[in-house]
């Protein structure tokens, strides 16, 4: 584990319920224990449809937290990142760069596997240890409109 200081306090999470044949909240209930022990605070929504994380964290006050984490698979993590995009657009003096935590729970996570650890535990404690800085993998994003 990190120093107290490296590790987020603040993170908004994002819980896709029905990802990996509905496990998603089980894998939440199991990784939430752990941010409660480290002192992370996390405001959690569960999705509730498609586009919800889109529109949860596009109306997000990013400014006011360390990171997002997703706990899903790739149709999650793609709602999350296109929110991101879209909520930080425009904005003088602002970057497109937050740090983003994924818990996997997707049902194959083909994406998820190339970006994150695919296991529960070591996922989690590279976020709560503080090392996304450490472990980031900068991305080319594009926008296509037809």
């Amino acid at each position: 584990w990190a120093a107290a200081a490296q590790r987020p306090k603040r993170v908004l999470v994002l819980v896709n319920p029905t990802s990996g044949h509905k496990r998603g909240a089980q894998v939440w209930a199991e990784a939430s224990g752990l941010f409660a022990l480290a002192g992370v605070s996390a405001t959690t929504v569960h999705t509730q449809r498609r586009g919800h994380a889109f529109e949860t964290v596009l109306r997000a006050d990013l400014a006011n937290l360390d990171g997002v984490v997703v706990v899903g698979g790739d149709g999650t993590v793609n709602e999350v990142v296109s929110g991101l995009l879209a909520n930080r657009r425009g904005v003088p003096g602002q970057t497109a760069s937050i740090p983003l935590g994924i818990i996997p729970a997707g049902t194959d996570g083909t994406f998820v596997k190339f970006v994150s650890h695919n296991s529960l535990l070591k996922a989690t404690a590279v976020i709560l240890g503080g090392k996304w800085g450490h472990d980031r993998l900068p991305m080319d994003l594009l926008s296509v409109r037809g």
